[in-house]
């Protein structure tokens, strides 16, 4: 039996950046993902015949075994995504007490991205196999047993959002000189975000996440 399990893993991440009305970012970008191996696997349904054995009837057992397959084989994945964002600022001045002002930097950004299902049947990469008497099948990937794994099963079709806030405040020091203002940092980076898969059979909403 061959111990070792070694393959070959290319990725290749394009992407580029470009504004849209002076104020609107729009990041494209493509990943691509290409395995190559020298073995894969094939599973099958067996049904094997224990015959009686003193007092005991005889009985029919079944199980899924696992064939290895040497050879070239081949495998790619790939995902697209765009994102749009934004900058908006809010001031709020106050009049009276230390505190002069807070800013409010809110960074909206909606970003989509789509992946095709790589574990349709067209594309070979992944099977199905009986698992019972019944006839109930599950699905496998002929890249299972290797070191990098193969493309993941199902469409992925979707949009994301995610609120950034920073909130600053300018508050009021008196000096030997006169009076100055200081920037603080109140709150950093406060992301609110989520997502909503069109593509999911089920649970398309994701839960709102606070980082």
């Amino acid at each position: 039996e061959e111990k070792m399990n070694y393959g070959i893993k290319h990725q290749i991440p394009i992407s580029t950046n470009f504004n849209v009305l002076k104020y609107i970012t729009v990041t494209p970008g493509i990943n691509l993902s290409a395995y190559m191996y020298t073995k894969s696997i094939n599973k099958e349904f067996i049904t094997d015949y224990i015959p009686a054995r003193d007092t005991l009837v005889g009985r029919d057992s079944s199980y899924v075994r696992t064939n290895t397959q040497r050879g070239f084989a081949g495998g790619y994945d790939a995902n697209f995504s765009t994102g749009f964002s934004t900058k908006v600022y809010f001031d709020y001045a106050f009049r009276k007490g230390k505190v002069k002002q807070i800013r409010h930097l809110l960074i909206p950004t909606l970003t989509y991205g789509y992946r095709p299902d790589f574990g349709a049947e067209q594309y070979g990469f992944w099977k199905k196999v009986q698992t019972d008497a019944a006839g109930r099948t599950a699905p496998y990937s002929i890249f299972e047993q290797n070191i990098y794994g193969g493309p993941a099963n199902g469409e992925q079709n979707s949009i994301g959002i995610n609120l950034n806030n920073t909130f600053d405040a300018k508050v009021k020091r008196k000096t030997d000189t006169g009076i100055a203002y200081n920037k603080v940092a109140l709150l950093q980076n406060l992301s609110l975000n989520t997502s909503y898969n069109f593509a999911a059979d089920s649970f398309k909403m994701s839960n709102v996440g606070i980082t």
